[in-house]
Order: structure tokens, then sequence, then C-alpha cells
């Protein structure tokens, strides 16, 4: 691809600003979506994203900010959509109006099942032609830290991916691996999936932190990691034993949260401090670490467990503790198998169905 291919970002939080802004220092067209227009207002008063940070540095000019999504992706080659994964049913049903062939939509992140559900949607709406990637994670470690202003943490040098169907990951790799290096093939959402880590980081430490973020003021930012205890750590490590559990069902590789971690990150990550106001998820721990994580990360892998007949006590237990401290069903609302037409199905089974 050259720098004349255009791109649309889907959300202008934490990590679409990032995308965004590093695409547009790259050199690329870059349009950026949200439905609330006061989160793009000091992206249009600045006309692009200040990039803060040795990962990344500089002005990001913006071509075009905007809540229509129709402005934002008509034209655009690759659409990269960086909402949470609870805003994925509404995202890809408003895609499906717009969407065209040749489009390249890229999930970043997908969580389990992610790009089932824009395939349902895509599917429903009579979209074809549209190709699905899904990445393991987000790409960057970063926090807004003023107004359009981006402070990048660290950045990820392995990323996994996967198409939907599996059949189309060289056709999207050829066309995505030379502005993003840091891509790596898995053998389907599937695994891409259920090797999303982030439940497994952010869930423990949140919850088992529950009482400290309600009652102290938001810290700007800090290092979410030196809040771990080692009552925190054996939760986590056994919430991830549970994952692997899971993935060793499929017939996937077995690779620990800790051996991701030395993966993705060969380099420091950078602290930077507030400039200007930001919203909540930016200012301290985010409201997803619960409110995304639990019911689209943890309910799955919960699912998942009973449907194979494996125990995740840990899992199980954390997405009670969090639907009791928050008064919130989080299965109710949760990505499920059942709603992802998944139901019922051995691993073979569903490594067949998904494709």
């Amino acid at each position: 691809m050259s720098s004349k291919m255009r791109f649309a970002v889907v959300g202008a939080g934490n990590g679409g600003l990032a995308t965004a802004g590093d695409l547009a220092l790259q050199g690329f067209e870059v349009r950026l979506h949200d439905k609330f227009p006061e989160v793009l207002a000091p992206v249009q008063e600045k006309g692009g994203i200040e990039m803060i940070g040795s990962y990344r540095s500089g002005f990001a000019p913006i071509h075009h900010a905007t809540s229509d999504i129709g402005e934002a992706v008509e034209q655009a080659d690759v659409i990269i959509v960086v909402t949470t994964a609870a805003a994925h049913d509404d995202v890809a049903r408003s895609l499906a109006n717009v969407v065209s062939d040749g489009q390249i939509v890229v999930l970043s992140p997908s969580y389990f099942g992610g790009s089932i559900v824009f395939k349902n949607q895509f599917q429903q709406a009579g979209v074809e032609g549209v190709d699905l990637l899904e990445l393991r994670l987000l790409p960057y470690a970063a926090r807004m830290v003023g107004p359009a202003a981006v402070g990048i943490k660290g950045m990820k040098e392995v990323v996994h991916c996967a198409t939907l169907p599996a059949s189309r990951i060289e056709r999207v790799m050829s066309q995505l691996e030379p502005i993003f290096p840091w891509l790596r093939p898995m053998s389907s959402v599937l695994e891409v999936g259920i090797n999303n880590t982030n439940p497994v980081g952010h869930v423990p430490i949140t919850l088992l932190s529950l009482t400290r973020l309600e009652n102290e003021p938001p810290t700007g930012h800090f290092n979410f990691d030196s809040w771990h205890s080692s009552a925190s750590r054996h939760v986590t490590t056994k919430l991830d034993e549970e994952r692997l559990m899971i993935a060793e069902a499929f017939g996937f590789p077995k690779i620990a949260r800790e051996n991701w971690l030395k993966m993705s990150y060969t380099k420091k990550k950078e602290l930077h401090q507030q400039m200007g106001k930001v919203p909540e998820s930016s200012a301290s721990v985010p409201p997803r670490y619960i409110m995304e994580d639990v019911p689209m990360g943890l309910v799955p892998i919960s699912d998942l467990g009973r449907q194979f007949g494996l125990p995740t006590p840990v899992c199980d237990g954390l997405i009670e503790v969090a639907s009791a401290a928050k008064g919130i069903d989080f299965r109710k609302m949760g990505r499920t198998l059942k709603s992802l037409g998944l139901n019922g199905l051995s691993p073979s089974e569903m490594v067949e169905r998904v494709g």
C-alpha cells in the first residue's frame, strides 16, 4: 500500500486517537468518526491530534472528523473500529448501511466473537465483498493527556490477527503488513479471540481495587501494574490457567499471559503527565476494565468452559463479584455462545463452523 491509501477510524477514545494519529503521522489520509460530536470537537478545533512520547511524536493532521459514519468511511480503503466490544453490535449495524465492496474492516481489538458479530450484521444487510480482520489486542498503550492530545506509553511489537473467513488472510496481510509490520497471523478468529488477555490482566486487579478507586480522586497517568499485589497476581495466574485450558481444548498453542507481555513489549513504557481536561477513561483506571472485560471477555470464557465441560471457578467467581459490585447481570448482557450461533458445538465443530 502507498500513502495514497485512505483510512477511516471509528471511535475517538484513547485507542482511536492513537490509531488515527499514528496513521496520519505516516502520511495517510485519515477520517475520524465518533457518534458523539462533543468527543470530536477538540480534534476539529485543532485540525488534528498532538502525539506525545518517543514512540510517536508530532502533530498528526486529521483530514476530516465527523459524527456521520457514512462521511467517515466513504472512499476509505480500510476502516478500523476502535470502540469497546460492547459497541460492536451498534457499529456493525451502522457500517452495514455504508460499507462497500473491497473495503477492509479491522476490529482493534475484537474480543471473542467480534468478527462474527460483524459478519452476521453484514449478511443480514446483504453486504458482500468486505474483508474482516480482527486483532488480538490494541497495538497501542495510550491515554489522552489533554484535549486532542495522546500520550503513547508503549507499542506492541507483535499483534496477532486473523480474518473471517481464515482463507482471506493472505490477501489482507499483503495490503496491511507493510503499514503494520507488527501483524502476525493466527489460524482463526477463534484463536485470536481466546488469546485476548485484556480480561485476565484487567479484571482481577480492578475488582480487588474497587474500594481504592471509588474513594480516591483520579490519579492521572500511572503504572497500572504497580497496583498488583501478591493476591491479585495469584488470581490473575489462576484465571489465565483457565483461559489456557480452553485454548488447549481447541488445539491452539498455549501461551501464558506473562509470555504474551514479554513478546509484546520489549521496551520500558513511558508515563506522560496530564496537560488538560481528559475524560474519565483517561484520568484513572478506565471503566471498561470491568464494563467491557467482564461481559465481553470473561463471560465467553465461562461459557466455553461450560460447553466443553471444563471448570472455570475463578472466572465464574469474578463475573459474580463484578455483577454484585456494579448491580448489573453481566452474564445477561455478555457475549455468549448462543448469541454467536456457536451453542452446543464441540471445539472442532466450532472451528469448522466459523471457518
